[in-house]
């Protein structure tokens, strides 16, 4: 029902837990997630990230503008101190 003060990073490269407080930007409380549903690519749909609220049930994209990529799908990467 609540991460706290975690962000959990999900995707089909990985998925991840991080403290929010050490990471300015990132959202308590929120789920990070890619859509990697390739069929939907191939008809000319969007490739993108979003944010998923657990407090509010609120969704928001990560980026102001879309994303797509054909060749690349979207995927986090994570810092060395993990």
């Amino acid at each position: 029902m609540s991460l706290g003060d975690n962000a959990l990073f999900l995707g089909e490269n990985a998925s991840i837990s991080v403290d929010a407080s050490r990471f300015p930007g990132i959202k308590a409380n929120c789920t990070y997630y890619t859509d990697n549903y390739w069929e939907f690519y191939e008809q000319g749909g969007a490739n993108h990230t979003g944010i998923y609220c657990l407090k509010d049930g609120s969704k928001s994209a990560c980026y102001e503008e879309e994303s797509f990529n054909p060749i690349c799908p979207p995927l986090w990467v994570s810092p060395s101190s993990f």
